[in-house]
């Protein structure tokens, strides 16, 4: 029989050692999320268009997959959420595009300003 890995719930990092970067998430079996990541990432599928951007750019190596802390499911979300308020307040750079208010401003000042110029262009 083979072995069985126990099925881990916490909230995890996947940091880019090269340009300290962030990314955190939640799962009720961490290492399986960090495959499903990483399987993602190689074929250029990621949801996270900045985080797949920068793999590409570099090598896997550069992206380290830590358990922050072993939580039980029912508290994870929680978790998470004070995980990603406590970095973005040490002011560390996160992927998490919904969660980083910064990355929101720029994101819709870039569309005002695609779409001003396409109006002036019609």
């Amino acid at each position: 029989m083979g072995y069985k890995r126990k099925k881990i719930s916490g909230v995890y990092e996947i940091k880019n050692i090269k340009t300290e970067k962030y990314y955190i998430g939640k799962s009720v079996d961490c290492f399986n999320r960090w495959q499903s990541h990483l399987q993602q990432l190689l074929y250029n599928k990621h949801h996270n268009e900045e985080l797949q951007t920068d793999f590409n750019k570099g090598h896997y190596s550069y992206f380290q997959f830590r358990i922050l802390k072993i939580q039980n499911k029912k508290y994870i979300s929680n978790l998470e959420k004070e995980t990603i308020q406590r970095y973005l307040r040490r002011n560390k750079y996160l992927y998490n595009v919904a969660q980083n208010p910064t990355k929101k401003i720029i994101k819709e000042k870039v569309k005002i300003i695609k779409e001003k110029k396409d109006s002036e262009e019609s």
